[in-house]
Parts: C-alpha cells; structure tokens; sequence
C-alpha cells in the first residue's frame, strides 16, 4: 500500500495529511469532540498511546474516542467522514483517526459498509467504481455489491410506474413505496443531475411527476409516501407504459436528450407480456435507449415473464419482504454500470437487441447511444443509428456512361450502364468500437437499389473525363448529426481517378465534422477516405476528470 505520511504542527494541534491508496484526506486529534454509536470496543489504558496501539491490531477499527478523565478507550468501527450526523461535542472526551492501516471500508466482510454511499463519504472523491462488502440490512451478513461511486454525478432522468390491485393490494402497494424511496435514496436528485418522474397506475395511469418539476429526494420520497394507493377501478401496465412514452420521457416535459434513461417497473405481473400494446411499448422504449428495471412482487416462479419488459436480467428482481430494502439499493448501481462494448453489454445480462449507452472514449464521461445488433449470438456488434435518415447518408456510383467522354459534360450516353455502379442507403453503419472506425462496407442495415453495394463514404462514376465543375456525377453524404460523434479532423478524402488532374467537387465539411459530402468520378473515378477508414470521435460536453495530488 503507497502511503504518505506529513506532519504539520500549528497552536495546540496536531494534524496529518494523510494519502493512502490515492486518497487524500486531512485528519487532526480533535478534543471536544467524539463519535456516537459506532463503539464495538471499550477498555482502560494507562497512557494514551495504548490507544493507537489497540486500533492498529483491530481490523475493524476505524478511529476511536480517548474518555480523557477516565483515561478510556473506545474503538470506532466508523470515521467522522462515514458518519458525519454522529459525530457530537464531547468535553470529555476527544476523537482521533486511525491513521497506519486502516482498512477501507467496504474492503472486506469485518469492514462492511452499508450502503456505497457511506464507503464513498468515508473513503473520498476519488474512490473507484468496483464491488464492495455491504451489510444492507444490518442483518450482520455481509454481500459483494457492485457500487458505482459516480452515480450521483451522473445526468440521470429516473421515471418510475407504480401501481397494485387485488386482494392484497395495500400491502403490496406500500412495499413498492419502501422499495421506490430506497432505491431513490441512490441518487442526488436535483435539476443538474438525477431528474425524476412519476406514473401512478393504482387507478387509470395518470403522469404525476415530470423530470421539469424540479423535485430534490426530500420532497419527492415525501410525494410518494402520500399517494392514495389502490382504489376503484385498477389501470393497466399497458396504460402506464404509454403514459411513460407520451407525457414523460418528452423533451417538453423536461427529458434530457443525453441524460441516461432509466424506467423503474414496480408490477404485481398483472399483465399479458405478450399482447400487442406491451410489446409495442417496449419496443419503443429499447429504440430510444430506455433502461427498465422491473421489481416483480410476486410469488410467481421463473422469470421469462420478466424478461420480455426488463432490458436485461440482473435488473430483475423478485424481492422477498425481508429484502425489499437490500435490493433496493443494490440495483441503482448495478444499472448505472458503464460498459464499453456490446459484449460487456451481453456480458452483464442484457439478452435484447437494441440502443444502449456505451463510453467509447477514455477522455470523455459522456456515453455515446450505440445499437448492440445480434445479441443472441456470442459476438453482438456494434452500429450507430444515422439520425439524420436514409436520405442523408448514401453513397452512389454513377451509372450512365457518356459515348465520347473527352467531349464534356453532356451528350449521348452509352447504351451499357458502367459495370460497379451502385446506389446504397445506410440506415446505421457498423462500428469498430476499439478504434472508432466505420467499417464502411458492411450493409446489414443498407439498402442498394440497383448494382453493387457501394461502401460508406465512397463515391464515383466513369461518365466523362472533362474537369468541368458541373460533370461529376458519382457523390457521397455522410450525416452523423443526431449520434454525438463526428468525425475526426485529420480523417480527408482522396481521390482515384483517370485522368489524374481531375478532382474532387463540391467538397463540404460542417464546422463540427458531422456532415462531409462531395462529388465525384471521372474516365473513371472514384473518391474514398484517405487511410481507408472514416475514423470518429464523440463530442465532449463532459471530459474526463483529472485527479489532483495530495499536495497540489
């Protein structure tokens, strides 16, 4: 373990900056002050060095408190950091941090946490997104729990349907309201970073929340603990869900384009998977990147009903009553991880084909919507959706062929069309999320309406050798507004063509590398990426942070 241990002496105080495992934090002795409820250990000492001495063999031991009079320790197994609210004036005692290997919290079972968020107040900003050991329902039982330490800075807009009927539905309902404030407790809600958004199906399915109600945690747990519940004629799912599709995850109503979508489903199973409007409805929410996370409660076995809504497995969950919390504020996390690739996509439990939010580069937090395509198989891939349609991304080689090519740029043609014409439309494109690059000649989402499949990015034609402006016929467009990339600025066109003075026309380039287009062709011609690839990059509204040192 790297450590860093500096001493600065000032009036009447001894204080440490302290940097283990990356972490910098400053602690001091403080007198007057002591921490609450966190003592699993107490025993008298003759000096106060016997203190630091019990800690540092203590595994569990986070600080302690020195009973100054009574000249008594007490071993913590939290820090002031963790527990803040604890952490009380005391004028007999003083409080001090273990400072020689404290083990973090949340790095073994003996020191379990209880929620990421504590090991995260504990242990600094710059605590890593990995699994920890948690006690989630102080049962004195520890779990590994994926905790990503960034959820709360993340743009989240988080909608929820919520709803229960039948002869236990009040008892069901009020689970699903313990379940809703916990896993809502995740969060930071607030207006710049997790939005939130309510539809209440205990009835006909009526939109109470939107993400531009401005709702903190505190007002919105409030909110839900004061709907009616069941009563009257029960709505459907179904109903819910196009409530969800028209009035919530609308940019009116306050959505983010690329703020990560995430619809929680809190359902008896009430439902007929397989009917029309269900399956219409999901479909609809995978197109546009919808996350949904279904808390089934149920004694109903198996989980294939589950999985027609849910966008993958582990966000299934079928909670006993004892576990209602503990699952609660495991899942946040497990939704909010980051992947890189379809097949990390695959890897975690999501089995759909469809759009999902992948961080295609080191330097930049924003996710990028990318369409994981055969996810059924053991090698799903990666395309991007061309927003902007079909009529902006096309790549064409001229057909017609002039009779005498020298003689300009009109004139009798040929009565043959010029054997590698083609005129393809791309729908997505393939990506190679390893190197950004545009597989350009892959056509499982193209379609050519006559001749040869022609490449993205390429154009051409063989209709005349004159270099007048207005001859060439072959062109090309790429369009990637809409997708949060474009393309990098050292990528240009090149052209391969007879006779060799000819060249490119109409050569355009947005300001943003979104749209490139041009014309061209020749006696014959073609233009295509120079490197051979339309290499990209994401636009950045959020670029990865830095760490600072200890000192700096």
């Amino acid at each position: 373990m790297w450590r860093k241990v500096c001493l600065f002496f000032s009036v009447g105080l001894l204080m440490a900056i302290v940097s283990a495992d990356g972490q910098c934090r400053k602690e001091t002795s403080i007198s007057g002050m002591a921490l609450e409820g966190f003592v699993f250990k107490k025993f008298s000492v003759t000096a106060i060095h016997e203190c630091d001495i019990s800690c540092e063999r203590e595994i569990r031991c986070q600080s302690y408190n020195y009973v100054i009079g009574e000249k008594h320790c007490e071993l913590n197994n939290r820090t002031k950091e963790a527990r803040p609210e604890n952490f009380q004036p005391d004028p007999a005692r003083f409080y001090r941090v273990r400072l020689v290997d404290r083990a973090p919290l949340g790095s073994s079972p003996e020191v379990s946490a209880v929620s990421c968020r504590e090991i995260k107040a504990s242990e600094g900003k710059n605590v890593i997104s990995k699994k920890y050991w948690l006690d989630l329902n102080g049962s004195g039982q520890a779990v590994l729990v994926y905790c990503d330490m960034e959820i709360e800075e993340k743009a989240v807009d988080l909608a929820f349907v919520i709803g229960a009927s039948g002869a236990q539905a009040t008892s069901v309902f009020a689970r699903m309201v313990t379940i809703l404030k916990n896993f809502v407790d995740e969060y930071a809600v607030s207006e710049d970073k997790t939005r939130v958004a309510l539809v209440d199906y205990n009835g006909p399915a009526i939109a109470k929340v939107f993400f531009n109600d401005d709702y903190n945690k505190a007002n919105f747990t409030s909110f839900v603990g004061s709907i009616p519940g069941p009563g009257g004629q029960p709505g459907t799912l179904s109903g819910a869900f196009t409530k969800v599709r028209d009035e919530v995850f609308t940019t009116q109503k306050g959505e983010r384009p690329f703020a990560e979508n995430i619809l929680v489903v809190l359902t008896q199973g009430n439902f007929d998977e397989n009917s029309s409007e269900i399956r219409n409805e999901i479909t609809n929410f995978r197109s546009n990147a919808v996350k949904i996370i279904v808390f089934a409660i149920t004694e109903e076995a198996g989980i294939d009903k589950w999985k027609k809504i849910s966008s993958g497995i582990n966000l299934i969950v079928t909670p006993e009553p004892s576990k209602d919390i503990e699952e609660a504020k495991k899942l946040p996390h497990a939704a909010s991880k980051e992947f890189r690739s379809c097949v990390e996509v695959k890897a975690f439990g999501y089995f759909s084909d469809g759009h999902y939010l992948l961080h295609v580069s080191d330097g930049c937090k924003d996710p990028t919507r990318i369409y994981c395509h055969n996810m059924a198989s053991s090698t799903p891939q990666e395309f991007i959706t061309l927003e902007s349609g079909t009529e902006n991304n096309f790549a064409i080689v001229y057909a017609q062929r002039l009779q005498y090519p020298s003689g300009g740029c009109s004139g009798a043609l040929q009565s043959t069309l010029y054997e590698d014409r083609g005129t393809t439309y791309f729908s997505k494109v393939r990506l190679d999320i390893t190197t950004m690059k545009i597989l350009s000649n892959v056509f499982t989402f193209a379609q050519t309406q006559e001749g040869k499949d022609i490449s993205y990015g390429k154009a051409g034609d063989c209709y005349s050798s004159s270099n007048s402006s207005v001859c060439r016929k072959g062109q090309f467009k790429v369009d990637l507004r809409g997708t949060r990339l474009h393309v990098r600025d050292d990528v240009t066109w090149k052209v391969l063509v007879y006779p060799t003075s000819l060249t490119m026309q109409d050569y355009q380039k947005s300001h943003d590398g979104a749209v490139v287009s041009a014309k061209c062709g020749g006696w014959c011609g073609t233009c295509e990426p120079s490197g051979g690839f339309i290499i990209l990059e994401p636009l950045c509204s959020i670029p990865a942070g830095r760490y600072k040192s200890c000192l700096s």
